[in-house]
């Protein structure tokens, strides 16, 4: 029961997230009980060194995808899925314009460096198969923070 596993996952993600904000300032009901920021703790710098990630743009060539069958996607379906539960994938999904309409796939990934990268995308069955172009860029992350995982694709959820 797929509707089951997205709300758990959902709600344990939310959870998560309630958790990450209750308790990320020490002494602080939440965060949001803050009026004041709180100084860095002393054994960690202020601004952390910067981590990158990839983002890979994958634009289908016109007229590629009405030729590909239906094993042939489903491996490149496969393949994502595969990335994500090895922990490479971060986020994977389409792209569109203010209507709906979409315009590419955009998947943000960790690799070593721009080889690293370019060879995790050049595995992807659909660029072996000429279906889409891929555009590489680096990303620098210098804010966020993640406590928790959740696999969109089969709505696993876990604590990290």
């Amino acid at each position: 029961m797929k509707s089951s596993v997205e709300t758990l996952a959902f709600g344990v993600a939310m959870l998560g997230a309630g958790l990450a904000i209750g308790t990320s300032l020490p002494g602080q009901g939440s965060a949001f009980a803050a009026a004041t920021p709180m100084a860095a703790p002393q054994d960690k710098p202020l601004i952390p060194k910067a981590q990158h990630l990839w983002i890979l743009e994958e634009a289908d060539i016109a007229g590629a995808r009405e030729k590909v069958t239906d094993a042939q996607w489903q491996e490149h379906l496969d393949y994502d899925v595969t990335r994500e539960t090895s922990g490479g994938l971060f986020l994977g999904g389409a792209v569109s314009d203010e209507t709906g309409k979409r315009e590419y796939g955009m998947f943000i990934f960790r690799a070593k460096d721009a080889a690293d990268a370019h060879r995790i995308a050049n595995e992807d069955p659909a660029i072996k198969l000429g279906l889409r172009t891929v555009k590489i860029h680096q990303y620098e992350v210098h804010q966020g923070k993640m406590t928790f995982s959740v696999d969109f694709s089969d709505g696993a959820a876990a604590f990290r």
